[in-house]
């Protein structure tokens, strides 16, 4: 277990762009020899209206359908407005059990499914508590923000919408560039 993490949460409510943030910083950091892993669940679309979300794992590039937009919750975990895919929160989460030590860990989103229910993603939050990784970044709702401080005290936290993205994005791209490479075989216990 690595003692010198730093954990980042963009805290936004639905549709204030945490996704798209993500995915921005990532592109950010292409060509930078960084270890990146984790899933991020950008949302699919019909004109503008997110009618689905779809699970990419970092590593492999995968994709799965993570839920849609629907009243019927038969064969799906539902929540709210949404059926989630059973067989695909356990591809995640097996996605999330194998994962290797990285420079960046990526959890996007943690929400009331992992922090209220103990569903969803689980294995995120077992990632997160492993610290095999120099720094993660994460997404959650406001409503969730007190959860994840009391699981993780020193997690820093921008609010989307106090802050503007794009200073976001400069904060978190310094940040991530100016950590040391992660070494194995430096963590300690």
């Amino acid at each position: 277990m690595n003692s010198k993490v730093r954990i980042l949460g963009l805290v936004g409510e639905r549709g204030s762009g945490k996704t798209p943030l993500i995915m921005d910083i990532l592109q950010g950091l292409q060509g930078k020899g960084l270890r990146l892993a984790g899933l991020i669940s950008p949302g699919i679309f019909e004109g503008k209206k997110k009618v689905a979300i779809e699970l990419i794992d970092l590593t492999s590039r995968e994709r799965r359908l993570l839920a849609k937009l629907s009243a019927e919750k038969e064969g799906a975990l539902g929540f709210g407005d949404w059926s989630f895919f059973e067989a695909t929160i356990a591809w995640g989460n097996e996605k999330l059990t194998n994962l290797p030590p990285c420079d960046l860990l990526v959890l996007d989103e943690i929400g009331p499914l992992e922090l209220d229910l103990g569903q969803g993603l689980q294995q995120g939050l077992a990632r997160l508590a492993e610290r095999d990784y120099r720094l993660a970044l994460i997404s959650l709702r406001p409503r969730c923000a007190e959860s994840i401080q009391r699981l993780m005290p020193e997690i820093e936290l921008f609010e989307l919408g106090l802050l503007d993205a794009y200073l976001i994005k400069k904060i978190v791209l310094r940040i991530v560039v100016d950590q040391k490479p992660f070494d194995p075989a430096k963590t300690s216990s």
